[in-house]
């Protein structure tokens, strides 16, 4: 009796050895690790700027030239844009205002370099700027320069208290509207990945432009050289 207990004793533990052998241990494996995504900025930003203006070489005719008037003044102004698959290259729309005072007035050409200071008379021109642009530049890195180049409307607005001859609120026509095409080249300096700091130079050439004065008198405004250094801040929208 003894001997068949030790039998069926050991036929049990060989027969659980066995089964134990044949089953595969369960292996739980570690959960993912959790990533956080780092937000970066998209394709569009938008930028506000401004800085001194100065015209050159605007020649008024009544109708033959009558002389040629520098001046001198600010422009404020801003800017939409985004970056085209996130390169170099961005499309953008800009809308500039601009208001400056006569500081010469010269002989028209080919004697243009006889100059005297304006009289006491008070006369500013506004001009304002519609335009598209193609910008290139990089979009990474501490330091970002850039040009770009564009076109759209202006629209110049003359005030002048001249006697007669002169244009302004109350009489004559003293607006008219033009094209206007533009180049930039400036440099931007990342402050934040979102934040930017930068200056510019802008050089407008504006279309000629006609108006009717006080007298009744129809006279022209040739096509400007507008010259502007600005600075600015832009801000691009985190992703």
């Amino acid at each position: 009796m003894k001997r068949l207990l030790l039998t069926a004793f050991a036929a049990t533990v060989t027969a659980s050895g066995a089964l134990a052998a044949d089953v595969m241990p369960i292996v739980v494996p570690p959960p993912p690790p959790i990533v956080v995504p780092v937000p970066e900025p998209s394709n569009l930003y938008v930028s506000a700027f401004g800085g001194i203006v100065l015209v050159r070489n605007a020649v008024w005719y009544q109708p033959d030239p009558e002389a040629t008037l520098h001046l001198r003044g600010f422009r404020l102004g801003g800017a939409i844009g985004m970056n085209i698959g996130g390169g170099p290259l961005a499309v953008e729309a800009d809308v500039t205002w601009a208001r400056a005072s006569l500081t010469a007035v010269c002989a028209p050409p080919p004697d243009g370099d006889q100059c005297r200071e304006p009289d006491d008379e008070e006369a500013v021109a506004t001009l304002l700027t519609v335009m598209g642009n193609l910008r290139f530049g990089p979009t990474d890195g501490f330091f970002r320069p850039y040009a770009a180049v564009g076109g759209g409307m202006a629209r110049l607005s003359l005030v002048s208290d001249m006697g007669a001859d002169g244009v302004g609120p109350g009489g004559g026509d003293n607006t008219d509207w033009t094209w206007g095409f533009q180049a930039i080249v400036g440099v931007d300096l990342a402050i934040t990945d979102n934040l930017l700091v930068g200056a510019r130079y802008r050089y407008q050439r504006i279309g000629p432009t006609s108006f009717i004065d006080l007298g009744d008198d129809p006279f022209d405004v040739g096509p400007l050289n507008v010259h502007s250094i600005e600075g600015g801040i832009t801000i691009r929208f985190g992703g």
